[in-house]
């Protein structure tokens, strides 16, 4: 139905939400997934799997995306 979930359950939704926000998480999940040091991802294994279930649970859709680059030293 529109508007809802699909075939997300709540939390799964709500890790797919969180990474799409501009949040201290976002910066701090993926500084840790760029780092050579694994171990530090640990604490977050729990997050990915969910977030991973919820990629998988959706269906790939054909579309135009628009992505917002902010550029060092831009305003």
């Amino acid at each position: 139905k529109p508007g809802g979930l699909g075939p997300l359950t709540p939390d799964m939704a709500a890790a797919v939400h969180a990474y799409t926000q501009e949040s201290p998480f976002y910066m701090k999940l993926n500084f840790h997934l760029r780092s050579r040091a694994r171990e530090e991802l640990k604490p977050f294994f729990p997050y990915l799997k969910l977030f991973l279930a919820a990629l998988h649970r959706l269906e790939p859709e054909k579309c135009t995306l628009y992505v917002c680059v902010r550029c060092v030293g831009a305003p």
